[in-house]
């Protein structure tokens, strides 16, 4: 596992910041990390701040973690993987399970909204409205049965 490409993630995709900030707040994963010294110093520091120094701390705390966990493996792991093994292992969602939700709470709002401007159009609409209803409709659906699939490949 790549931890210069982790780190990039963590700091570039506000999901799996959000994510690891979830994590490390966990009453088990906080009192497993506060052992050290560092870490516990990051901690206070953490819940002191807000905002971009809060993420600094999430950061680096995350990475302490990662890089504690995975040290001596030469297994491959992926960013997703490695959320997963935290998932099990801590008993939350993984980062995957929190992306699929989002994504088909997403796309089940799209066909809600475009039934509604369905069901309130007048039926004197113009043709190009209706074919672009039933585009947004039928990418809305397709969405949502591609999205399992998608989301395995993942895990």
């Amino acid at each position: 596992m790549n931890i210069t490409a982790i780190k990039t993630s963590l700091e570039s995709d506000e999901h799996v910041s959000r994510w690891f900030e979830a994590l490390i707040d966990l009453p088990p994963v906080r009192a497993e990390l506060s052992g050290n010294d560092t870490t516990a110093k990051l901690y206070q520091e953490m819940d002191a701040a807000s905002g971009i120094k809060r993420l600094t701390c999430v950061h680096a705390i995350s990475l302490r973690m990662i890089e504690k966990d995975i040290a001596g493996e030469s297994k491959e792991l992926s960013l997703y993987g490695l959320c997963e093994r935290y998932s099990r292992k801590y008993g939350v969602p993984g980062l995957v399970d929190k992306l699929f939700a989002r994504d088909y709470l997403r796309s089940q709002s799209l066909i809600a909204l475009g039934l509604a401007v369905g069901i309130s159009a007048p039926a004197h609409s113009s043709t190009p409205y209706k074919i672009l209803l039933i585009a947004l409709l039928s990418t809305a659906i397709l969405t949502i049965a591609y999205l399992p699939v998608f989301y395995r490949r993942l895990k």
